[in-house]
């Protein structure tokens, strides 16, 4: 679909194709979904005894790299969307089936 098949919206989409604005936030949405995981895993790490700082530091740097890899992600790079959806999509769909398996809540 094209802009001129949503005159009911209102919704400029920049010249995209309706397909290729989701597939965008999607992979946004797959990385803020890292994001969230090494949040959690920093959570946890932090929650024990002793807190190893080291773990925390891979965490908090995995972190930040998603973050800037969301930041950085260009809409009209449809090989790099493609690539964030297959690699993180399937990082994390193993990550919730581990953590389903496991009884985990909340991550």
């Amino acid at each position: 679909m094209t802009d001129e098949d949503w005159p009911r919206t209102g919704r400029d989409l920049g010249g995209w194709t309706q397909d290729e604005a989701v597939a965008y936030e999607v992979a946004c949405e797959l990385l803020t979904g890292m994001v969230a995981w090494c949040s959690s895993e920093i959570a946890k790490e932090r929650a024990r005894p002793t807190p190893d700082v080291a773990v925390i530091q891979r965490w908090e740097s995995d972190s930040a790299r998603y973050a800037r890899e969301q930041r950085e992600l260009d809409p009209a790079d449809d090989a790099e969307v493609v690539r964030v959806t297959r690699v993180y999509g399937e990082q994390l769909r193993e990550h919730y089936e581990q953590v389903r398996a496991s009884g985990e809540a909340g991550g």
